[in-house]
């Protein structure tokens, strides 16, 4: 009899471990839209504004994590983190964050400014010690470019400058073919790649939004560390302030983390930067693996309203009783994030794992337009919450 037991134990163990992660939180019905988490009356309007956004927009999932006085309130899951709907988005389901990645980059270069290994004037090109392509620096406004630069969006790049928009981290195939890679190009070798080109402006000169400049940041921590990005920012930001489960993303699913949604949505397809096979854009359209310090992280809603609480946007550190108003959203194909400091000092991020606009138009559709369909989700879920009178 007792063997009987022994190997019904063992059964049930092998079964719980082998669960897929979402599957381990129940879920009631709001509207038609499976909700998990903890339930509270006072809070029931935040699920009825984020189940009346997801089903105008056909958003298959998403997560909702709001922090108030240091405590995490509300830790939600909504619609289904697989394609046969059959599995209920856990609360604490990792999803790519896209650009939310540039805070946690930020606040790993201020703790290296802290250990005094660098300072906001370091010169990059006296760090980096990666070879150009081509063998030589092409313009010698790169030796000017400083961390502070970087950190500011300053470096000398500008997606923007020409009527062909250039931002090398998105042209895989194009640096591939070029330089004769036989896969997608790492972050070394799009840097190595880029210092064959002219800056767009001298350092420093204006602002311009530049994922290839948080690339950099991420080799700085490399070189001047001498661990991996990720491992230096888990020892020194994450598990310091209780994040244990964000890791990097992957471009393929068969790679992806068990923790990690199953499927991210966008119409349309894009060529594979591994192979010459057309592909769902976020699954291969964009090798994501190079896109650790700008924007390849994977994190649950909690996670970053945890991060939120101790640092600020540009990676400073947030001193007790800090309060102030300031946002950041991040973009991918098949992701949208959104993470915002709120001047009553409570914190609130959001993932969904399609970009919004993805079923309101047709695939080309305009950043403008985009920008329409996902700005009043946030104006949405700050007008739920301010009306809100008694917290749990």
């Amino acid at each position: 009899m007792k063997r009987i037991i022994i190997a019904l134990l063992m059964v049930l163990v092998v079964i719980t471990v082998n669960i897929p992660y979402s599957q381990t939180t129940d879920a009631r019905m709001v509207k038609g839209i499976p909700v998990t988490g903890s339930y509270s009356e006072p809070l029931a309007e935040i699920d009825d504004a984020m189940v009346q956004f997801i089903k105008l927009h056909q958003i298959p999932a998403a997560t909702v994590a709001i922090m108030k006085d240091g405590q995490i309130l509300f830790r939600h899951g909504y619609g289904y983190s697989d394609r046969n709907k059959s599995i209920p988005t856990d609360p604490d389901t990792l999803m790519r964050i896209a650009s939310i990645s540039k805070p946690f980059t930020a606040a790993a270069i201020r703790n290296l400014i802290t250990e005094g290994k660098i300072s906001l004037d370091s010169k990059i090109m006296d760090i980096i010690d990666i070879q150009p392509f081509r063998g030589e620096v092409v313009d010698p406004r790169w030796y000017n470019v400083t961390i502070g630069h970087l950190l500011a969006h300053k470096g000398g790049w500008d997606r923007n400058a020409t009527n062909v928009e250039f931002d090398p981290v998105f042209r895989s195939l194009d640096i591939r073919n070029e330089m004769g890679l036989k896969g997608p190009p790492d972050s070394k070798q799009i840097i190595a790649y880029m210092m064959s080109r002219s800056l767009d402006f001298n350092p420093g000169e204006k602002y311009a939004y530049s994922n290839f400049g948080y690339a950099i940041l991420g080799r700085v921590i490399e070189k001047v560390s001498g661990m991996t990005y990720f491992e230096y920012l888990k020892q020194t930001v994450l598990i310091p302030v209780g994040i244990y489960d964000m890791e990097l993303a992957r471009s393929l699913p068969k790679d992806r983390s068990p923790k990690e949604i199953q499927v991210y949505y966008h119409p349309g397809k894009a060529k594979s930067v591994f192979n010459s096979d057309w592909v769902s854009p976020p699954d291969g359209g964009f090798y994501i693996e190079a896109m650790d310090s700008y924007g390849g992280l994977i994190a649950s809603a909690a996670d970053l309203v945890k991060f939120s609480q101790k640092f600020w946007l540009r990676g400073l550190p947030r001193l007790p009783g800090q309060t102030g108003s300031v946002y950041i959203y991040g973009v991918l194909d098949g992701t949208y994030s959104c993470l915002w400091w709120r001047a009553d000092g409570i914190n609130v991020a959001i993932l969904l794992n399609q970009r919004i606009g993805s079923v309101d138009s047709f695939p080309g559709i305009s950043a403008e337009e985009i920008n329409s369909c996902y700005a009043p989700l946030r104006p949405l879920l700050d007008n739920t919450i301010n009306a809100i009178t008694l917290w749990p």
